[in-house]
């Protein structure tokens, strides 16, 4: 979403049934941006295995 605001709202109203606004687009371009990628942490290695599958299962490299 933050990536392609416009198209992701876009979308997201066409998906609920609701009108285009030009105010919340603009509002949106102007407000969403994208957060900085986490640094790796120390996890105890009891549950690093456990925590990196369940990282890949969701998604994340």
């Amino acid at each position: 979403m933050v990536g392609q605001p416009k198209d992701s709202l876009k979308e997201l109203l066409d998906f609920c049934e609701l009108p285009n606004d030009k105010k919340m687009f603009s509002y949106a371009e102007q407000t969403l941006q994208s957060r900085p990628s986490y640094q790796k942490f120390a996890l105890p290695p009891e549950i690093t295995p456990i925590f990196e599958q369940t990282m890949t299962e969701l998604g994340y490299d």
